[in-house]
Parts: structure tokens; C-alpha cells; sequence
């Protein structure tokens, strides 16, 4: 449906820690593609999955982050519209490997970030 990228995560770290040493570390990347909502709305596990408290976000930012921190991030969501009346509408929504309080502090609260009011996301999938 989209184009399949891969942004190495490790660079963004790199940036984030302002480890400009010429080397780009090893680690975690992200692979990013466009889905459906559908696809996703149903396999979300309410015990590990979290919304993000703002409706604006910088989501490789913020994934990088949450990753130098140690939150165990398997894979996030972007909504890219919004069919509800809702009027916050959906959330970006990050599911984790398993449940880690950790992201509270990282203005997320536990939801599923009403992905159901979106057609579409933009889906970061962690790969280590």
C-alpha cells in the first residue's frame, strides 16, 4: 500500500545523545509502511499498549528516545486521519514487548489510542 522504509534508529540516537564521534553505533532500527487500521485494531493488547497524552508528535523522535531509555518498544502507530467525531481523534500509540511503567514518564497513558477512528497508520515496527 505504501512505500516500505528503513530509517536506522541507531542514527537518531546517535543525534539525540549528541554522540558525534564520526561512528554510527549498532542497534535497533525502524522499519516504517502505511496500513490499514483495521489490520491493527485487532491485535492490540490493552495490557501493553499505550497513547501518547498530545495529538502532536515527532514519532522517530520520540521512538528514539524511549528506546536510549530502555522502554521496550516493539512497534508504533501514527494515525493519518480521522473518521470520528471525536474531536482529539486518534493518537499516536506505541505497543510494548511487555508492560513497563517506564512510559508513564514519557507523557503516555495506558489506551489504545482510539486507532479505530483512522483508516490508515503509519506503522514503526522495532527491529533488533
Amino acid at each position: 500500500m505504501g512505500a516500505r522504509r528503513l530509517r536506522p534508529l541507531s542514527l537518531l540516537l546517535a543525534f539525540a545523545l549528541s554522540a558525534c564521534t564520526g561512528d554510527v553505533p549498532a542497534g535497533p532500527r525502524l522499519v516504517e509502511d502505511i496500513v490499514p487500521s483495521s489490520i491493527v485494531v485487532d491485535r492490540l493488547d490493552p495490557a501493553r499498549t499505550y497513547e501518547y497524552r498530545f495529538t502532536t508528535v515527532q514519532p522517530e523522535s520520540l521512538l528514539a528516545v524511549l528506546l536510549a531509555a530502555g522502554v521496550p518498544v516493539e512497534e508504533a502507530w501514527l494515525p493519518l486521519d480521522n473518521q470520528c467525531s471525536d474531536p482529539r481523534g486518534p493518537v499516536f500509540t506505541v505497543a510494548l514487548e511487555t508492560p513497563d511503567v517506564r512510559i508513564l514518564g514519557y507523557d503516555f497513558d495506558p489506551g489504545t489510542g482510539r486507532l479505530a477512528c483512522a483508516t490508515l497508520v503509519r506503522r514503526y515496527r522495532v527491529v533488533r
